[in-house]
């Protein structure tokens, strides 16, 4: 643990620089205790002016190496980062706080393979609890709920006790439900000054994070004198997000599984093509909304529809679209399809609760698309509680460019042909014929030929290595199984149960100290207990088989 605050300013530069958002560059190691000197800022980027609030927070990250233009002469403030720039800048962070330095070399000499460039550090951050949950694309723009967690458990499992500086109650944000996966993780980015919001009770979660906020944000996680005490008596409080207030996003945030910002040539960001109502209506028992559009001048025209005013902002991205139910409104009046959904998704809240082929066929069978003609098949389906309402995000098997778009038809819930011919929904009704055949991808099976044995088998030595015991172990077909103290190295009272699947990937089941561990004969259930208040233990149980 990093017991002085300047260490961390010490020895930025040769631990960030490997975290530039951009191509890094090579810093000389020479360099890496005069973090000052490493490069010096002249103005070179056209479109980062002194005027701007994010000016000193770029010149200080280009300066230390933690960014670099997106060109010689533009940083491109206002370009998204994405979640595996993230997950890179976290891992970088946790290491340097954790060792006081960081070789770029580490992450891949401890975490090696992978076909993606972020592999290694998304191994580490796995390892180390920074990333809990999966993300079904890493090159899609970061939202301030995803910067907020992914750096604070950096910092948090780090053990850098950083100063809470503001005073805040968990009940302050309008817009963080208190029952969001990231609630916690907001804030206490913002106690430790490391985030602010935006001066009207908003924290902004669920929008992207621009490349000049997050050198901003950054700055403030490693530099104390960077962070913000927002009732410090100054002519103007530094920000980290742009002021939005009085402006309404033309298109909603879809997700806490954002999609992708890197999406094929000529496609758009984001198509509202039906804003919707948010009326108060009552439970109603509708099993069906249905709708068909269609291609005037260009723009997506709403024809016939049933029950589609129960529904609002359905938006259409490159990998997937979404609705949102309003509290009130569609959330009690498609209670039915509400449940039906949640009984079908991949994941909630940011977090993977079973894999897309268990549920590919209750998804594709519940939800019908097609557009041009042609129907697009649902790989996953998440939902996300905002408090005032719920997303609903279905994510295509291929990516598709909405600029061709003409048509779209869709069904959520089920309907006969019958019945489309009687709301009026005739194109519905001819392609809901054949709409039954529904395969499973191939590629999504758990098969052992989709197992990473290298990666499975790192997996099992890093969590041994240094451990102090090994209190139970058991390799079932899905997992193995640890439960130990001081894995990962860690400290003599920190005990934790852990699963290692076959891919290498890690999940914490529990990080205390356990009464009982077990399997049951079969050895595709593990049981673990732990002491009640009152007493008595409470069993939990986890199933291993793969189905």
């Amino acid at each position: 643990m990093i017991k002085r605050k300047n260490a961390i300013i010490k020895f930025v530069s040769a631990a960030i620089a490997c975290a530039t958002l951009i191509t890094s560059a090579v810093i000389p190691a020479s360099a890496a205790h005069n973090y000052r000197e490493v490069r010096t800022y002249s103005g070179q980027f056209a479109d980062v002016k002194q005027s701007d609030w994010y000016y000193g927070s770029v010149v200080d990250a280009y300066e230390l190496g933690l960014v670099n233009g997106k060109t010689d002469s533009t940083f491109v403030p206002g370009g998204n980062v994405t979640i595996a720039e993230t997950v890179k800048l976290a891992a970088v962070v946790h290491r340097l706080l954790v060792s006081g330095g960081v070789d770029e070399s580490y992450f891949t000499a401890r975490y090696p393979g992978g076909t993606n460039w972020y592999d290694p550090y998304l191994r580490y951050c796995m390892t180390n609890n920074i990333v809990t949950e999966e993300y079904p694309n890493y090159n899609a723009g970061a939202s301030r709920a995803q910067v907020a967690v992914l750096l604070s458990r950096a910092v948090m499992y780090s053990e850098a006790n950083l100063p809470e500086i503001n005073d805040i109650t968990q009940t302050t944000f309008k817009d963080v439900s208190n029952t969001a996966w990231y609630v916690s993780a907001i804030y206490r980015m913002y106690r430790w000054g490391i985030i602010t919001g935006d001066g009207q009770g908003n924290i902004n979660p669920e929008s992207k994070v621009k490349r000049s906020e997050i050198a901003a944000i950054v700055m403030r996680v490693i530099d104390p004198a960077a962070r913000v005490d927002v009732d410090s008596p100054k002519d103007e409080t530094p920000k980290d997000t742009e002021d939005n207030s009085n402006t309404t996003p033309s298109a909603p945030e879809v997700s806490d599984k954002p999609t992708t910002d890197e999406q094929p040539e000529g496609t758009d960001q984001s198509i509202v093509i039906y804003e919707g109502e948010i009326d108060e209506k009552l439970f109603t028992g509708i099993t069906t909304v249905a709708a068909e559009f269609e291609s005037e001048d260009g723009i997506l025209e709403l024809g016939s529809a049933y029950a589609i005013d129960n529904i609002s902002h359905l938006a259409l991205e490159g990998n997937n679209i979404s609705f949102r139910l309003y509290e009130g409104a569609g959330y009690e009046a498609l209670g039915i399809i509400r449940g039906w959904l949640n009984d079908a998704a991949v994941g909630v809240d940011g977090t993977a609760i079973r894999s897309a082929a268990e549920v590919y066929a209750d998804i594709n069978e519940r939800f019908c698309l097609w557009i041009n003609g042609e129907r697009l098949m649902i790989s996953e389906l998440w939902y996300t509680d905002h408090g005032e309402y719920t997303t609903y995000a279905f994510y295509f098997e291929e990516e598709f460019v909405p600029s061709y778009l003409d048509d779209l038809q869709f069904i959520c819930g089920k309907v006969s042909a019958d019945i489309a011919l009687e709301k009026g929904l005739d194109i519905l009704a001819d392609r809901i014929d054949g709409s039954d055949d529904i395969t499973p991808p191939t590629d999504e099976d758990n098969t052992s030929n989709e197992w990473d044995e290298d990666a499975y088998q790192n997996a099992i030595e890093d969590a041994k290595y240094e451990a102090l015991s090994i209190l139970f172990e058991h390799e079932s077909e899905r997992c193995t199984i640890i439960y130990g103290r001081g894995l990962y190295g860690g400290f003599n009272n920190d005990y934790r149960l852990i699963l290692i699947f076959r891919d290498g990937s890690t999940l914490t089941v529990a990080k205390e100290r356990l009464n009982k561990v077990r399997v049951n004969d079969s050895g595709d259930v593990l049981y673990y207990t732990v002491d009640a208040p009152d007493g008595m233990e409470i069993q939990y149980g986890i199933n291993l088989k793969i189905q």
